[in-house]
């Protein structure tokens, strides 16, 4: 409700609830577009709070308006008619620049079909506001520098890419063998830019003594420069598939994801400068690196990092651990409220750090693994895409409580974290983008597997009926 003054009479506009009884979406809302004119409500949480009343208070004051202690839709209608009349979008202020979606080739170095039919579906990724698409790969092998042209890009480079006989009846924009090449030609063709993402995480079983996790410590020296056997080494991995990108017209190069994982002194070596001075070398496109940020990163840390210092695009992978504090049903604004409420180990808030961490490093920060699993309770092990139907009855608290408890199916689920995270990060400017895991996975397709286990917990975009891709189109769109 509003009091307009008028020649010294005050006229009530409208009957509503009392501000602390307006929803949290109207609230939200109200932040938005108070922030949007210029007066700090604060973060976008969808909480009435001192900061939100001054704002509006002092909103009213300057439009000739007295608050008179009601938020309703009198309040929401003003805002929105002083937005058009600057010129301003009612909407969410959603201008991220770099919009992905990935493809998993998962392990295959030969003439998967599963491969290729993930790969028709890329002509379709443009139609739900992407931009990217991009290609993930495993390169855990040794590389035949030496090999001829002719010979399959997976032995050449020593990574996992799938290879067979294209027909032309079959479709497709060109008919070469590599799956990543074929792939790239669908991709331009559909006018995505592309991202090649060389995954690595293997050699923690091979060189680390894996632990539960699935990683291990793998030794600098071996992650670096292999092992002389069965492992070439990062270095002459990177270079390979960095040539490759470039005499393919590939935009971006994701030159690391998560590689603490295998060894906590990676992201600090030394060695960094030079090997990305070698990598723009032979590419000319954008280089991105990308690193986990649950809440036992410390961002602080990172921004002193070798490699983060030295790429073009940091990725954040933004996994708040059990941030709806083990809760199984929430809203979407609720969801919104835990990513900002989201803390780290050292006390702090996780999206204040991502900010300061994009303003110490004065590059382009994207959340590179931005997944909405479709299980029940999703929002508390994001990371986590699989029911783990098989650990039912299992004791222990991973398996009870934790990331590996059986799940229980949920396309809503999805779609309310899918929403919260959108109602978080819309009003996030140092936010340049996205990348949306999974638009398809090029898994062995099988009755088990897709009914039991990926599939239905698994958020995968392009044959998911849950509509997570018609609210990322929307939210881009707007």
């Amino acid at each position: 409700m509003i009091r307009r003054t008028v020649l010294g009479a005050a006229i009530c506009i409208g009957i509503s609830a009392a501000a602390q009884s307006a929803t949290q979406q109207d609230i939200a809302q109200a932040q938005r577009h108070l922030n949007k004119l210029g007066f700090d409500a604060g973060i976008v949480d969808g909480l009435w709070g001192d900061a939100t009343k001054r704002a509006l208070e002092a909103f009213l004051a300057e439009t000739g308006n007295t608050y008179d202690g009601e938020l309703d839709g009198d309040e929401l209608r003003l805002l929105e008619q002083e937005l058009t009349s600057r010129g301003l979008s009612v909407g969410p202020t959603v201008d991220w620049e770099y919009r992905a979606t990935s493809i998993a080739f998962g392990g295959y170095e030969f003439a998967d079909q599963p491969v290729y039919e993930a790969i028709k579906t890329i002509r379709e990724i443009p139609a739900y506001g992407f931009n990217v698409v991009t290609l993930d790969f495993r390169c855990v092998g040794k590389a035949d520098l030496s090999a001829p042209e002719s010979y399959p890009l997976g032995r050449r480079i020593g990574c996992s890419i799938a290879n067979k006989q294209i027909l032309k009846e079959e479709g497709f924009v060109s008919t070469r063998r590599d799956a990543t090449s074929l792939a790239i030609d669908e991709a331009i063709a559909a006018g995505l830019a592309v991202n090649l993402k060389p995954m690595f995480h293997e050699l923690g079983r091979r060189f680390g003594n894996a632990d539960a996790s699935g990683y291990g410590t793998v030794p600098l020296d071996i992650f670096f420069d292999g092992d002389g056997k069965t492992w070439s080494g990062y270095v002459p991995t990177i270079l390979a598939v960095a040539r490759y990108a470039q005499e393919n017209g590939v935009a971006y190069l994701t030159i690391g994801t998560e590689l603490n994982n295998l060894n906590s002194k990676i992201e600090e070596d030394r060695r960094w400068p030079e090997i990305i001075a070698s990598v723009r070398e032979v590419f000319d496109g954008q280089i991105i690196y990308a690193t986990n940020y649950n809440n036992d990163s410390n961002l602080r840390g990172m921004s002193k990092s070798n490699v983060m210092r030295n790429v073009d695009i940091v990725g954040l992978n933004f996994f708040p651990s059990r941030m709806m504090g083990g809760r199984e049903d929430y809203t979407a604004e609720e969801v919104a409220i835990a990513f900002h409420k989201a803390k780290s180990k050292n006390g702090r808030n996780m999206i204040g750090e991502g900010r300061r961490l994009q303003e110490q490093l004065n590059v382009p920060i994207i959340l590179s693994e931005t997944i909405f699993p479709t299980w029940r309770g999703s929002a508390n092990w994001i990371f986590r895409g699989t029911c783990d139907y098989e650990n039912k009855g299992r004791s222990g608290w991973a398996y009870t409580k934790g990331p590996l408890q059986a799940k229980t199916p949920s396309d809503e689920h999805g779609q309310t974290l899918a929403q919260g995270f959108m109602y978080a990060f819309e009003d996030e400017d140092w936010v340049h983008g996205a990348d949306y895991l999974y638009w398809a996975v090029a898994h062995a397709y099988d009755a088990r597997t897709d009914t039991q286990q990926y599939g239905p917990c698994s958020s995968w975009l392009w044959d998911d009926n849950t509509g997570i891709k018609g609210l990322i189109k929307k939210f881009h769109d707007e």
